[in-house]
């Protein structure tokens, strides 16, 4: 076996790993325990290639082999749950497909174990599998294909009421290979779901009928089904909008395992900049938020945004492994909370910006964190260790300092004094702390005044800088706050239209007005205007 996992490694690639599973299952016959010991092991090898070659020798050995499914399937389970994309779609999937034929019964049993614990990479590896299985005609016998089939929608039915957008694409890629190659027994199942009202069925519908078998669906009008889907979520969407207001419903945390964790960020300042955020989605409910964009990007809604809220379980341990490759240097920042804030009430729960801040101080790498929560606050004796060692910054982020508006615009967050108590204990401790005087909304929380006093108050808490952002309307950001306005301030949603007319920022002039102008200069009369603390020093303006 140390000879074939030799070979795999060296070709490390798929023809070689199919070679090694045939001549696996060859050496099984004389010595089937040595084996299945060393496929065991092959699972966990940190090489991906000899795990992919696990998977396709454990479905090649089974296949013939029924008392080894107790052995084996946990196997393959946990090449289904691995973090590589490639292992799970060519190991687990490639073993599943041949045992799932093989043992056909059988393995619906095992199928509909793992489905219920609601591992959501593991149920991707399943319900591509069914796909893969309809669409490589691997079911001769129509009955069976049938039953098969129908066995499969069910599933598909139940699973799509709670799915993620990657499972529900998941689901419907698998809908389009089940619809090429039985059509009539897929279209009343789509034109069902599309009669339904929940935003789950016919987000499915929508992401179905943009596959080949959209075209195909008997029984169904492409264009007035995907008008009504529209129609639905625009009104589930504002539905949804006022209870999230009123802070109704549940939140879901759904936990995720990444390879990759660092991202550059997009600026026009020095390179070598990285982002790394432990969330996606965001509990804090405030009718501003530009980072819903990138959620939309990953397939949530708006509303998604704040309800479901991703967790890399794993950030800690992939941000370790980036940070080694180089020494830590000012060239090489990373930013956490730039597209979700890094305290919001899951962090409670998981701690997961706490182990971040573990590996920033092991690998003695700089790191800014921005947050509007003062559950930062438990974590106040590693920045102390990290500002010792000059490598942190921490923004608190206040987009007012008067809390009628404040409570209107940002729902579930800390308040102005509690924000500012942050800042006071962290100054204290001697943590390079600074207000995040963001967004700035114009013709509500740009007034001179109200940005003097809390630049002021901030300054006298602590404050070392301030950092001023006019509200961004990128995604759905700015159709959220022109349902904002147009609820408390509808005479300022013309000049919202006419200020941000050029695109999601506004006007350069008005930005420049208030980024480079008044606040520097308030910010220099109270003293908070030590810059030369920032790890991130201001972007210089780019011309108008």
């Amino acid at each position: 076996m140390e000879q074939l996992l030799a070979h795999v490694l060296e070709r490390r690639n798929l023809t070689g790993a199919r070679m090694a599973a045939g001549a696996v299952r060859t050496r099984y016959q004389s010595s089937p325990k040595r084996v299945l010991a060393a496929l065991g092991a092959w699972t966990e090898h940190p090489d991906p290639w000899a795990r992919i070659a696990s998977g396709l020798a454990l479905g090649t050995i089974t296949v013939r082999n029924q008392e080894d499914l107790a052995t084996v399937m946990p196997w393959v389970e946990r090449l289904a749950n691995d973090r590589d994309d490639a292992v799970r779609r060519l190991g687990a999937c490639g073993a599943l497909e041949l045992i799932w034929l093989y043992h056909f019964d059988e393995i619906w049993i095992v199928m509909e174990d793992w489905l219920e614990r609601k591992n959501e990479l593991v149920r991707r590896v399943v319900i591509d599998t069914m796909g893969r299985i309809v669409r490589g005609s691997k079911i001769n016998r129509p009955s069976t294909l049938k039953r098969f089939i129908e066995r499969g929608m069910a599933i598909i039915d139940r699973l799509n009421l709670s799915a993620s957008p990657e499972l529900r694409r998941t689901l419907a890629s698998t809908v389009n290979e089940f619809g090429l190659k039985a059509p009539d027994l897929i279209s009343p199942w789509v034109r069902e779901w599309a009669g339904r009202s929940d935003l789950a069925s016919l987000t499915l519908v929508k992401e179905v009928l943009d596959l080949p078998f959209g075209d195909r669906c008997r029984g169904l009008d492409k264009t007035k089904t995907l008008a009504r889907v529209a129609d639905v979520e625009g009104g589930m969407v504002r539905q949804v909008s006022a209870w999230l207001r009123e802070g109704k419903g549940r939140v879901e945390h759904l936990t995720i395992i990444v390879d990759r964790l660092l991202d550059p960020l997009e600026s026009e300042g020095p390179p070598a900049r990285f982002r790394a955020d432990p969330y996606r989605g965001c509990e804090f409910r405030c009718e501003f938020c530009a980072a819903r964009a990138l959620a939309e990007y990953g397939g949530d809604t708006a509303e998604e945004f704040v309800r479901r809220v991703v967790v890399v379980a794993n950030a800690a341990e992939i941000l370790a492994r980036e940070l080694l490759g180089g020494p830590a240097s000012r060239e090489r920042v990373v930013v956490v909370g730039t597209d979700s804030d890094p305290y919001q009430p899951a962090e409670e729960k998981f701690e997961i910006t706490r182990d971040m801040l573990k590996v920033f101080l092991e690998r003695r790498s700089p790191v800014v964190v921005h947050t509007r929560s003062e559950l930062l606050l438990r974590d106040l004796d590693i920045f102390e260790k990290l500002a010792e060692i000059g490598l942190v910054n921490v923004l608190v982020s206040l987009p007012t300092p008067i809390e009628g508006i404040r409570k209107k615009l940002e729902l579930g967050v800390p308040s102005v004094s509690e924000r500012l108590r942050c800042i006071a204990l962290l100054a204290k401790k001697g943590v390079p702390v600074g207000l995040s005087l963001s967004p700035i909304l114009p013709r509500l929380t740009d007034h001179p005044e109200a940005i003097e006093e809390i630049v002021r108050r901030a300054a006298d808490a602590g404050a070392a800088f301030v950092v001023p952002e006019v509200l961004h309307l990128g995604g759905t950001a700015w159709p959220k706050v022109k349902d904002f306005l147009a609820t408390y301030i509808p005479d300022l949603v013309p000049e919202y239209e006419e200020l941000y007319r050029g695109g999601p920022k506004a006007r350069r002039d008005y930005r420049s007005r208030i980024e480079d102008d008044l606040v520097p200069a308030l910010a220099a009369k109270y003293g908070a205007d030590r810059t030369g603390l920032m790890l991130l020093p201001p972007v210089p303006a780019p011309p108008a």
